[in-house]
């Protein structure tokens, strides 16, 4: 014996448990629509065999005929372990992770992409991300033309917190932060506050766009003085 592990196939599986290859296929896919039943009896065989041999699809091949093998990936802009920020992307990796097992997929992290301008990019020569069915998106400041080409490429993602117009709707989970913030003018305005200050960036982000016009709308409707501190948000410039 070469020691040499064989790599089982669908057609293994298949002659093992006395099925076709496309019986074994359907199971792998979980297809059991009105075109495509299996009977229980047949598609536990198929698992049983599958369980004793060990038998795991290569996720390659199953997206080269077009099947999802439940992969979903992960794309963060900024670096993840461990580093300053490590604390924001902490609490989204947990939801991820807890909602994939609960979905039975597993996580594929995008960790090649080359930095470039101290940012990572999706798109590059050794881009994988077509293994996962689809990808969930994370940075500070997204790239508006990657989201564009994916956009364009109809390519399955999520951006988490971005919202703008990328040459078509941007798939997204964000904060309402314009309406969190107003609340909060509010609460200020009712324990008798008058003078209410914003701290830190009035634009550039969209999350800071949108806090700033929480904060505004509060402001007016409480009948309070607004001051803008940007300067004790950015160590680079001073209060004013």
């Amino acid at each position: 014996m070469s020691g040499e592990s064989v790599r089982l196939t669908q057609r293994d599986i298949a002659r093992l448990a006395g099925v076709s290859q496309a019986t074994v296929s359907l199971v792998l896919n979980r297809r059991d629509d009105g075109s495509a039943r299996i009977p229980l009896e047949t598609r536990e065989r198929v698992l049983e065999v599958i369980r004793a041999t060990g038998y795991v699809a290569d996720p390659a091949a199953q997206k080269l005929v077009g099947r999802r093998n439940h992969l979903l990936g992960v794309f963060t802009y900024e670096p993840v372990f461990p580093t300053l920020q490590a604390d924001f992307y902490t609490p989204f990796l947990l939801g991820i992770e807890g909602a994939a097992e609960r979905f039975g997929y597993d996580l594929l992290l995008f960790t090649s992409a080359p930095v470039q301008d101290g940012r990572r990019r999706v798109f590059h020569e050794n881009n994988r991300l077509r293994l996962a069915d689809g990808c969930i998106l994370l940075g500070r400041t997204l790239d508006r033309d990657e989201l564009a080409r994916l956009v364009v490429g109809r390519y399955p993602f999520v951006a988490i917190g971005r919202r703008e117009d990328a040459g078509g709707p941007v798939p997204y989970v964000g904060a309402d932060y314009a309406t969190a913030t107003t609340a909060l003018v509010r609460q200020a305005a009712a324990l008798g506050h008058r003078r209410l200050a914003f701290i830190g960036p009035a634009a550039g982000a969209e999350s800071s766009d949108d806090r700033w016009a929480g904060f505004r709308a509060g402001v007016q409707e409480a009948g309070a003085e607004a001051i803008h501190e940007p300067g004790l948000g950015d160590p680079k410039k001073p209060p004013r």
